[in-house]
């Protein structure tokens, strides 16, 4: 329809009725003119002031959509597929988009040759409470470097900060529902999903990363903690396990994840003696092998649900 808006921005959101205003607000002060985005809060069912939070935004024309089947990867399709755009920009509850974010993406996606399927960019953190001394930036920043350049197979795009062409998720069928955080359980891989069968479907699909793509994204304070750490890198390697290992032969996996396992174990002992603070060795040491204890454990069919705090 000629008065559609070429680009629909949607926030997915779960109990965050805290945050949530902020990002609204983020895509509410864009450069793009506002004839041309239109804004959805799609709610996956919170049980908090969620909808009061965005029905303060109707008279900007922020739409709220109630998406009752519990699941990232739920939210996001309600999200594309309400769109009435050409093009789709997601960030999260917690994140604040760069005013200029939706006009440079909407720049790239028309004018980048090949176009582009999907466009990204930085993630930088923001806080809201004193980090630790041993916390760094780093382990919060989300880049594919200083240069804009199209990702290599297997590169992908976080939540936070994706603008997909609405076509392409339609083509096909969005995001996989059995991946992704689900109500209060931390779970990875939605993205990494949806990434993953397009790989492997098209020969040269063009992803394109731009640095001057920018969204900040709030730093929980439980995420401030190594247990975090280590629980999320468990969990990512529950689903590779769950998702990923059917792209290898058997026996290769468990090869590989008993060789990191064991190496990384090896490695990460002596490697305490580098670091000032403890926190910084479990962080920067521990991970590898975290994921690694996560595929076997669930290739062995020990398949755990861990809340994202306890």
């Amino acid at each position: 329809m000629a008065d559609s808006p070429l680009i629909s921005a949607v926030i997915c959101t779960y109990n965050r009725a805290d945050l949530l205003a902020g990002a609204i607000e983020s895509l509410l002060e864009q450069t793009l003119n506002p004839a041309h985005r239109e804004i959805i809060v799609v709610d996956n069912a919170s049980t908090d002031g969620t909808r009061a939070v965005v029905e303060q935004f109707a008279p900007d024309g922020v739409r709220y959509v109630l998406e009752t089947r519990q699941g990232l990867g739920y939210a996001r399709n309600r999200g594309w597929q309400e769109a009435r755009g050409e093009f789709v920009a997601y960030i999260d509850d917690d994140a604040r988009a760069h005013p200029a974010l939706l006009e440079r993406a909407l720049g790239l996606l028309q004018t980048a040759d090949p176009d582009p399927l999907c466009v990204g960019g930085a993630i930088l953190p923001f806080y809201t409470q004193p980090e630790p001394d041993w916390f760094k930036d780093e382990y919060e920043i989300r880049t594919w470097g200083a240069e804009a350049r199209a990702l290599t197979p297997g590169e992908t795009f976080s939540g936070p900060n994706m603008v997909w062409r609405r076509d392409v998720l339609a083509r096909y069928g969005g995001f996989p529902v059995d991946r992704g955080v689900t109500g209060d359980y931390l779970a990875v891989g939605e993205e990494t999903g949806l990434f993953d069968r397009i790989w492997q479907a098209e020969p040269a699909p063009c992803f394109f990363y731009s640095p001057d793509l920018v969204v900040y994204h709030w730093v929980d304070p439980v995420k401030l903690s190594v247990g975090y750490r280590l629980k999320r890198s468990f969990i990512t390697g529950q689903d590779e396990a769950l998702h990923r290992a059917h792209s290898e032969p058997r026996l290769r996996f468990w090869a590989r994840h008993l060789y990191h396992l064991a190496a990384g174990v090896l490695r990460a002992l002596p490697a305490r003696f580098r670091h000032r603070y403890w926190q910084n060795w479990v962080y920067e040491d521990w991970q590898d092998p975290a994921v690694s204890a996560g595929a076997l454990l669930a290739a062995l069919g020990v398949r755990m649900r861990v809340r994202q705090r306890q």
